[in-house]
């Protein structure tokens, strides 16, 4: 290969979400030519799928937990300038009051401030009438995705290309006493242009959400490492409803018991206020038999939309449904394997086998940069920084440009109640059957 054709650099990223963005923020600030790589645009996939919620901890009583949002917290305010989105503050609601009380505890416990109360007068519109039987304003916020990628990426946008495709990664071994310790050395991959191109890092991050056991299989495929990286992911799949209509916007986590929760975040369009809406049973994916059982859409239906129908009745009477518009759409959601359990927080894989190599997943979006914050930490023990500002000429030459992806319920299509009805075969059921 001709040597106009590598690049050097001291850490490769690889995959341009929010995880990605912050990995490279941290450690071009830490002194390290460090490069990005994504295959389709900054934030196409999980991050855009996502409500772009960031936490405080109100919404958990694990103590950790809590604790670690609260510090991801602290990072999001001091490193972006973004204003969150306009619109209501989070709330939290409960349908049993005494839910509410465990998770004050658990505030208590952590040092995290109790949220303020609501009068039901003070409650929003659609709330009214409806399960919810105390409500707790919260300081939390939630972003568009679009605007937070181009603010993690200000600045650094020379350090990002699009490409299409890995096409292999090199490995050299080193025989130790009491076993074989493996490097990468070497990432060739196929640009837009159709050029190929090797980076060779002295670190590598796999930061690619979904795709980052695709590569981790480029390891897995040597038998003394399958352990370490085969299998080493979990998906959960989950769906977002959209609905968009004339209705007053509305954010909050709203809770029928701990077994069942809604999630809605706002965003408007056209002077209309749309509703992202999920809910907090979104199983591991272990077969093609779960995704056809529990995890199918039309399975997760009905739950959903009765759990709206019992928040805010008067909202979502058929009459009222038929002034609206719907829309659903799949969100799977990727993290490091745990035995199908949700993991307590972000996973780092660092295996001694391969020490130039981490694999991480945020579990949550608000711990991306805690997350990015253990990775860089790591590499700093391992690797000076090169103090290099500039990224060699030859990347200037190769690099294809990113931009940020649009959100996902920008581009989902959104029907009539009745053909959204028809469409995915639902079946009208009361709420208080569907209801756990």
């Amino acid at each position: 290969m001709d040597s106009s054709e590598v690049i050097r650099v001291d850490v490769l990223i690889m995959g341009g979400g929010i995880q990605g963005l912050w990995l490279l923020r941290d450690l071009v600030g830490a002194g390290y030519s460090a490069v990005l790589l994504e295959i389709r645009a900054l934030g196409g996939e999980q991050t855009c799928h996502s409500h772009v919620y960031l936490h405080r901890g109100y919404n958990y009583q694990r103590i950790e937990l809590i604790k670690a949002l609260g510090k991801a917290h602290q990072r999001w305010e001091h490193c972006l300038k973004t204003d969150p989105l306009p619109g209501p503050k989070p709330v939290l609601g409960f349908t049993n009051p005494a839910d509410c009380e465990k998770k004050k505890k658990a505030w208590e416990h952590a040092g995290l401030k109790a949220p303020e109360p609501l009068s039901e007068a003070e409650w929003s519109v659609p709330l009214r009438g409806g399960s919810i039987k105390s409500c707790w304003s919260t300081d939390e916020e939630y972003a568009d995705a679009t605007v937070l990628v181009s603010a993690l990426m200000q600045g650094l946008e020379e350090h990002t290309s699009r490409i299409e495709r890995v096409l292999d990664m090199t490995l050299s071994m080193v025989e130790l006493d009491r076993y074989t310790r493996f490097e990468v050395t070497e990432v060739k991959i196929r640009l837009p242009s159709g050029k190929v191109v090797a980076v060779q890092p002295s670190a590598v991050v796999f930061a690619a959400g979904y795709g980052n056991q695709q590569l981790l299989n480029f390891l897995a495929r040597y038998e003394e490492l399958k352990p370490a990286f085969a299998n080493q992911q979990q998906v959960r799949k989950g769906h977002m409803l959209v609905v968009e209509g004339s209705i007053e916007p509305l954010c909050g986590i709203f809770s029928f018991g701990e077994e069942h929760e809604l999630f809605i975040v706002p965003r408007t369009h056209k002077e209309r206020t749309i509703w992202l809406i999920s809910d907090n049973r979104s199983p591991a994916l272990s077969s093609v038999e779960d995704y056809f059982g529990r995890c199918h859409v039309r399975q997760w239906l009905p739950r959903v939309l009765a759990g709206l129908d019992n928040l805010a009745p008067d909202y979502f009477k058929d009459d009222k449904k038929a002034q609206l518009r719907w829309g659903v759409y799949e969100a799977p959601k990727a993290e490091g394997r745990q035995a199908g359990n949700l993991p307590p927080e972000h996973v780092v894989l660092h295996h001694r086998s391969v020490p130039n190599v981490w694999a991480v997943w945020p579990t949550k979006l608000t711990l991306a940069p805690l997350a990015s914050q253990e990775v860089v930490a790591e590499i700093e023990c391992d690797l000076t920084a090169s103090g290099q500002s500039e990224l060699p000429s030859q990347w200037h030459k190769v690099r294809s440009p990113l931009r940020p992806e649009d959100e996902r319920w920008t581009k989902t299509p959104l029907v009539s109640w009745e053909d959204f009805k028809r469409g995915h075969d639902l079946v009208e059921i009361k709420a208080k059957e569907a209801m756990p």
